[in-house]
């Protein structure tokens, strides 16, 4: 249970970062492409969700999206446009429930379901751990596309 409560504690972090950086955003702000090799905020967003639902899947819960959402936001995908993205209010209430649903799975899964084995050989645990690591690295760059949007303020101080 302590491997849980961390990995939530690792989700519920990321939540308050993202929340507080797409504070106030626009959806044509979340769009705003850097001029270097980057994905938008928009995409960031996505992506983030594409993890957290490979997450919940390895808790037991079935994915929120379906595979057309998903294919918009996976590794390795186009850059979303005006065009092709979800609107960020889609994106701000899937992770609101997501985040509601891997609170409740963590908060009461049995420590033993996290020693099993996943499908590439690590731990349902360890491959947890690794999700909410990649999406804390995500989360950071929220930061950074919100001042591309020329939001100074707000976000985390």
């Amino acid at each position: 249970m302590e491997t849980a409560q961390a990995i939530l504690q690792i989700y519920k972090s990321n939540q308050f970062v993202i929340a507080r950086n797409i504070e106030s955003l626009t959806h044509e702000e979340s769009l705003l492409q850097p001029e270097i090799e980057a994905n938008n905020l928009n995409w960031i967003l996505g992506h983030i969700l594409v993890g957290r639902m490979r997450s919940s899947s390895l808790l037991g819960i079935d994915p929120t999206w379906g595979e057309g959402k998903i294919k918009l936001y996976e590794r390795g995908s186009d850059r979303v446009t005006a065009l092709t993205a979800l609107p960020l209010t889609d994106l701000e209430a899937d992770l609101d429930l997501t985040m509601a649903s891997l609170t409740e799975a963590l908060s009461n899964v049995d420590g033993t379901a996290l020693e099993q084995s996943s499908e590439d050989g690590r731990t349902v645990g360890q491959q947890l751990l690794s999700q909410a690591w990649h999406e804390t690295y995500h989360a950071g760059q929220t930061d950074y596309l919100r001042r591309l949007a020329g939001k100074q303020q707000g976000g985390i101080r």
